[in-house]
């Protein structure tokens, strides 16, 4: 790819930081897209809490055979429970939805962006 090209590029790059939120948290997904394994798909993350940004990485891990469900693991340190478990949900949601219009997970698109609000636990 030439330096030019978008998809070349760190994942956080072309990301402005979003207003700060007083209220809850927001999840930032960006699709990785060097990838050289089919089986299995990776999200640069990032969430905000408040004036607290968290980085880490969403994997989605093709089912093992007979299984219908991928796996989905989070990796992303002082997180809080809500948010991660928030972030599981959207990524399981998206995961049926690409899943749904191309069952092979080889062949899957995914989409390159996944950005989302929710209010925290207790609001």
């Amino acid at each position: 790819m030439s330096s030019s090209d978008p998809t070349d590029h760190d994942p956080e790059s072309a990301l402005a930081e979003p207003a700060v939120t007083e209220h809850g948290g927001r999840v930032e997904l960006r699709l990785v897209t060097d990838q050289t394994d089919a089986t299995h798909c990776t999200y640069s993350a990032r969430w905000f809490i408040g004036s607290t940004k968290v980085t880490g990485t969403v994997t989605i891990q093709a089912p093992p055979s007979g299984a219908k469900v991928p796996t989905v693991t989070l990796e992303a340190d002082e997180l809080p429970d809500w948010l991660s478990s928030f972030t599981t949900q959207l990524v399981k949601l998206t995961c049926r939805s690409v899943l749904l219009d191309q069952p092979d997970f080889e062949k899957a698109v995914w989409p390159r962006r996944l950005t989302r609000w929710r209010r925290a636990d207790g609001e």
